[in-house]
């Protein structure tokens, strides 16, 4: 028996509301994370899109500030409570442009 059959699942085609941060308010939240790498992470993930295991997966080789890209190569994905690492969503390595905010560790705002 499949354990999601008895799940409602939402109508199709229903619109979403979703709240953007301005450039301002970004960077007054992550200047209010208690930890230079809780900021780090919300700007890296706010800027680039990343998800979070593929952000929370990312090395210090990942990072190319000459080219200001990070390179994803990796995730950590939570199976059953655990995390496990694994490839990204694609399957595939691939290149997001690495914003000021992220590469300078500040940026403007």
């Amino acid at each position: 028996m499949n354990p999601a059959a008895t799940i409602k699942l939402p109508r199709a085609g229903g619109r979403r509301e979703h709240t953007r941060l301005s450039i301002a308010e970004l960077h007054r939240a992550a200047d209010a994370m208690p930890t230079a790498v809780d900021r780090a992470l919300l700007l890296t993930m706010a800027t680039t899109g990343l998800r979070w295991g593929e952000a929370t997966a990312l090395q210090v080789g990942a990072l190319d500030f000459e080219r200001l890209r990070i390179t994803v190569r990796r995730t950590y994905i939570d199976i059953g409570g655990t995390l496990h690492e694994s490839t990204p969503k694609s399957h595939a390595t691939r290149w997001v442009p690495m914003p000021a905010a992220v590469s300078s560790g500040r940026g403007t705002g």
